[in-house]
């Protein structure tokens, strides 16, 4: 007899119970969403206005510190005409203030001065070995 995926559920959830722990107590997990976190998504593709209010460019991604897990910088994109000859710049999250869940997103410099800013440059994204070459490529 097949079990059904709620039954493995509810079995879980009784030997956690009769354990005297609860799943939901576990530091690895988080439960819910604080109202200080904003969610990827509703972040990437917003229109950042500049401090003399006018539009800069819009958020296209950011950058994570993969050993502090700290976002270091927000790229955005900015110049061009219709997404023609925008090139991309990267500043530092403390240059934004974001409300209303990133649906206005003000950056503490001018569209000129953005304009004026370096085009941010990509590094290619590293290649995994060969399966079985280098381990797993986690720590442990």
């Amino acid at each position: 007899m097949r079990k059904q995926p709620w039954f493995a559920a509810a079995a879980i959830a009784a030997i956690a119970l009769l354990a005297g722990t609860s799943a939901a107590a576990d530091p690895r997990f988080v439960e819910q969403q604080a109202e200080n976190e904003l969610l990827g998504d509703w972040v990437i593709g917003s229109t950042v206005q500049g401090l003399d209010g006018e539009e800069v460019g819009n958020i296209t991604d950011f950058l994570i510190d993969r050993e502090t897990g700290v976002i270091t910088a927000v790229l955005i994109d900015v110049g061009g005409f219709l997404g023609f000859a925008a090139k991309t710049v990267a500043v530092p999250l403390a240059e934004f203030e974001m409300t209303y869940d990133a649906h206005q997103v003000q950056l503490m410099l001018t569209r000129d001065a953005a304009d004026a800013a370096p085009e941010f440059e990509f590094r290619e994204r590293e290649e995994l070995p060969a399966p079985g070459a280098m381990g797993t490529g986690f720590a442990n």
